[in-house]
C-alpha cells in the first residue's frame, strides 16, 4: 500500500492508505481527515506518486488521466478536489435517501451496490497480498527477426490464425513487390484492417536459420510484423515462458524474447495508457479527438471503447463509431 502523510491545518498528522491501483475517489475515500488532508493539499499525494514508478504504472492502467496530469500539479490538484467533491455530494445524496426512506428501493439497490464493491475491494487487498504479480504490467512477446535481409522486431501472437506485415514494413524490407493484391480483403477481429494482398512466399531469418513464410500484408498495421499461428504450427514452434524463449521445432533454434528495453517504443509495458494488444496506447488526447471527430453525441466512454477496437488508431476509431452509427440507422 502507499501511505501518504500530511499535516492538518491544526498540525495533527493524517494519513491515507492507498491500494495501488485505486481511482482518485477511491484514494480520497478514507477516514473523513485524512480524505480532507488530501483534498486541501493534492501535491502530498502526487509527490507520493512520482516518488513510487509502481504505483504511478498501476493508476496509469486504471485512471490514465489522473496519471497523465501528475506532471501538471494544478490539473492533479482540480482532479483531486473535483473527485472529493463529487463523493462528498454522492454521500450527502445517500444519507438523505436512506433518512427519507430506507425501504426505498432506489436505497436498497445502493445498499446492495455497497455491499458488492465492498466484497470486491476485500477480494482485490487479498490478490494484492498473496499475488500482487497480477497488478504488474507484462510485457508482450517479441523476438528479433529478419525480413529480406532486414532486422525487424516481431510480435509472437499465438491467437492470430495469420502472419501479417504492415505495409510501411514490407516497403522497408523491399518485398513490396511481391504483394499479390489479388488477395486484398477486409480483416476482422479487434476492429477491421484493409489487407492490401498476400506475399506467399518470403524469406524469414529467425537466429541462423532460413524459414519459409507467407505474410498477409495490412495497410494500418500498427505493428511491423506479427508471426500467427500458421507460422507457428508450420514450424512446431514452442513458446517456452519458463524460460522466456521461442523454440523452432522443426530446427531447435532458440529465440529469446525481448524484454522492455529492446521492444518498440509502442509496445513496452510502461508507456501509458491502455491499449489493444500491440497497439498504440489510448491517452486523453486520443479520446478527444474521438470525441471530437466522431457521431453526434459520442461520449468519451464511446471513444474508449472504440479505441480499443481500432488498437488506438484515431483514425481508424472514428471510422468504427461512424459504421457503428450507420448501422443503427439502417435498422
Amino acid at each position: 500500500k502507499l501511505t501518504v502523510t500530511t499535516l492538518s491545518g491544526e498540525g495533527a498528522v493524517a494519513q491515507v492508505d492507498a491500494s495501488p491501483d485505486m481511482t482518485v475517489s477511491e484514494l480520497l475515500a478514507t477516514d473523513e481527515e485524512a480524505s480532507a488532508a488530501v483534498a486541501s493539499n493534492p501535491e502530498i499525494l502526487r509527490q507520493a506518486l512520482l516518488s513510487m514508478p509502481e504505483q504511478l504504472a498501476a493508476l496509469r492502467q486504471q485512471n490514465p488521466q489522473l496519471a497523465d496530469a501528475v506532471s501538471d500539479p494544478d490539473r492533479f490538484a482540480q482532479l483531486v478536489r473535483t473527485a472529493q467533491s463529487e463523493r462528498s455530494r454522492a454521500a450527502q445524496e445517500r444519507a438523505r435517501l436512506m433518512a427519507a426512506n430506507p425501504y426505498d428501493p432506489r436505497v436498497q439497490q445502493e445498499i446492495q451496490s455497497l455491499i458488492q464493491q465492498q466484497n470486491i475491494d476485500s477480494s482485490m487487498e487479498t490478490a494484492l497480498e498473496h499475488m500482487p504479480e497480477a497488478f504488474a504490467p507484462v510485457n508482450m512477446l517479441y523476438i528479433d527477426v529478419k525480413v529480406n535481409g532486414h532486422p525487424v522486431k516481431a510480435f509472437v501472437d499465438s491467437g492470430a490464425q495469420m502472419t501479417i506485415m504492415s505495409l510501411p514494413c514490407a516497403q522497408r524490407c523491399n518485398v513490396e513487390r511481391l504483394i499479390d493484391k489479388r488477395w486484398a480483403g477486409i480483416a476482422r477481429g479487434v476492429g477491421t484492417q484493409t489487407i492490401v494482398g498476400r506475399i506467399h512466399l518470403g524469406q524469414l531469418q529467425i537466429g541462423g536459420d532460413y524459414l519459409a513464410c507467407n505474410f498477409s500484408v495490412l495497410r494500418d498495421q500498427s505493428m511491423d510484423l506479427l508471426l500467427g499461428l500458421d507460422m507457428l504450427k508450420r514450424h512446431q514452434c514452442l513458446l517456452d515462458l519458463k524460460s522466456n524463449k521461442l523454440v523452432i521445432g522443426t530446427t531447435g533454434t532458440v529465440a529469446p524474447f525481448l524484454s522492455e528495453a529492446d521492444l518498440p517504443e509502442d509496445a513496452r509495458a510502461s508507456g501509458g495508457g491502455s491499449g489493444g494488444e500491440g497497439g498504440k496506447p489510448i491517452t486523453q488526447e486520443s479520446i478527444d479527438a474521438v470525441v471530437a471527430g466522431g457521431p453526434d453525441g459520442t461520449t468519451a466512454d464511446d471513444a474508449r471503447e472504440a479505441l480499443m477496437h481500432a488498437l488506438g488508431e484515431v483514425d481508424a476509431a472514428i471510422a468504427f463509431l461512424v459504421a457503428k452509427q450507420s448501422e443503427r440507422s439502417g435498422q
